[in-house]
C-alpha cells in the first residue's frame, strides 16, 4: 500500500479468487465471501492501523498508506531475531 499512488479498488470477485476460493461461485458464496473477508480485514487493520482502506459495493478500495515497517537508520545492520 506504501507503493500506491493513487486510490485503487479491487473487485471482491477478484479478491475471492485470490483469498476465497473455497467459497462457492454463487449469490450465497460471494456474499459469505465479503462477510469473512471485511471481519478478518479489520484483524489486519489492528496489526496496520495506518492502512487507509474501504469496503465498498464494488470491492475494496485501496487509498495510499505509510508503509507498516519502520525505517531503520542508515549504517544501521543490526539483525534482530524473534
Amino acid at each position: 500500500m506504501s507503493y500506491l499512488r493513487k486510490q485503487t479498488t479491487i473487485p471482491w470477485e477478484a479478491l475471492q479468487m485470490q483469498f476465497g476460493a473455497d467459497y462457492q461461485s454463487n449469490l450465497q458464496g460471494h456474499r459469505n465471501f465479503k462477510k469473512y473477508f471485511i471481519k478478518y480485514l479489520r484483524t489486519v487493520q489492528a496489526l496496520y492501523p495506518k492502512a487507509n482502506t474501504e469496503a465498498t459495493a464494488s470491492g475494496l478500495k485501496l487509498h495510499p498508506s505509510p508503509t507498516h515497517v519502520t525505517h531503520r537508520p542508515p549504517g544501521d545492520t543490526k539483525v534482530i531475531y524473534a
